[in-house]
């Protein structure tokens, strides 16, 4: 015998041999299963693209409402800002050294002592 190999499991290779050719075998049967799913989504695709294409049904509406979000946030802020300005000028003639007299008393604020 020549080489350096020598075969002592011959029934061992010939399924390993079998195995690899099978798997040859069934290389256009495989391609054939791809090719029906991609015809398949091919066919979706068109389907997809117009779905994604259109616009959303709700979006007029979602425009409406953010616009009156922001229109009554700055209502808001206006209203925040006006309860404020009392407040900061108390500051300011404090900072300048004036003296206050009077404080107004914070909204809500009824209480008129320390209760027991």
């Amino acid at each position: 015998m020549e080489g350096n190999f020598v075969c002592s499991h011959g029934v061992a290779n010939y399924a390993a041999a079998r195995n690899f050719l099978n798997s040859l075998e069934r290389i256009p049967q495989t391609i054939g299963q791809f090719q029906d799913k991609n015809a398949m989504l091919a066919r979706d695709i068109q389907l997809l693209k117009e779905i994604a294409g259109k616009q959303w049904k709700k979006e007029d509406e979602l425009k409406g409402l953010k616009s009156e979000l922001a229109a009554i946030d700055r209502k808001i802020q206006l209203e925040l800002a006006k309860d404020n300005e009392p407040e900061q000028e108390e500051r300011k003639a404090v900072a300048n050294g004036d003296v206050i007299h009077e404080i107004p008393q914070a909204k809500g604020n009824t209480s008129r002592g320390v209760r027991p």
